[in-house]
């Protein structure tokens, strides 16, 4: 009688543990959210929101400004542009595509969710404040200097990244990072071992590792700004093709003010 009564509750006792960890397993992390939510995982994986004031955002160059922001693109610098894209969208028609499914890590307690001024994902934290690191389904990371295969790779929806034998196009979302924000480490020190200031970007480690200090035109779609910036950082970048680091909190970049959850559509081109 006792053995048939430990055994009743044994069964009852997995089953019990079974339907948390079911429960627990189905909560996942929004894809979207209001613009510049930020979200925390508590004890019992219930979602936190703290809502945030909205971005400001400055369109045009402030001449007293002391950084050299870019420039207020025209139609014909616009045009000229575009000519580049066509350029190598058409050459990478007879490519790959690929569509890669980003999988979002499993929630767990004191996780951190920030979704930029678009309402999309922009970082997931630890409690510690680095990033999360989001698994892709994809091939081995490429070295310094270097690409991953010719083609297009599509992620996240509406990331993509095309690279050709000569040249690499990234569409889709800006984000931003600072020390300590963003998955960068505190002394704010890029993969190139230069300690990262305005104007420096990281690219996707996964398909684009060019070279340390390399130029890349990079545009604001919504502002039409324009600039060349630099590579020296990389980074995972689930929700993004391009990674800017801080400018400071009194000066524009690309028509905006710094915010660490600031997000906005942007293309950018290199050659190689």
């Amino acid at each position: 009688m006792k053995k048939a009564l430990s055994l009743v509750v044994a069964i009852g006792l997995f089953l019990s543990i079974t339907n948390v960890y079911a429960i627990n397993n189905s909560i996942t992390i929004p894809d979207k959210m209001e613009p510049n939510t930020i979200i925390t995982f508590d004890e019992d994986l219930s979602i936190q929101v703290e809502d945030r004031q909205p971005i400001q955002l400055k369109v045009g160059i402030e001449s007293n400004d002391p950084i050299e922001l870019g420039i207020v693109l025209s139609d014909e610098e616009i045009a000229e542009l575009e000519a580049k894209v066509k350029k190598i969208k058409e050459e990478a028609k007879d490519l790959p595509h690929y569509k890669v499914e980003t999988v979002l890590p499993t929630p767990f307690p004191g996780m951190k969710v920030t979704y930029g001024s678009d309402g999309k994902i922009s970082h997931i934290l630890n409690p510690d404040g680095t990033e999360v690191r989001v698994p892709l389904k994809t091939h081995d990371y490429p070295g310094v200097g270097e690409r991953a295969q010719i083609g297009t790779y599509e992620y996240d929806g509406d990331q993509k990244i095309t690279i050709t034998s000569g040249s690499v196009l990234g569409e889709g979302t800006f984000t931003v990072f600072r020390a300590g924000v963003g998955g960068s480490n505190d002394e704010g020190r890029g993969s190139s071992g230069k300690i990262l200031e305005a104007g420096d970007v990281a690219t996707k480690w996964e398909y684009d590792n060019p070279n340390h200090n390399t130029p890349i035109d990079a545009r604001a779609l919504d502002t039409n700004i324009f600039k060349v910036v630099y590579k020296n950082d990389i980074g995972t970048l689930p929700h993004a093709v391009l990674d800017i680091y801080f400018w400071g909190y009194n000066n524009q970049f690309f028509g905006y003010m710094y915010d660490d959850y600031l997000s906005f559509p942007g293309r950018y081109y290199y050659e190689y």
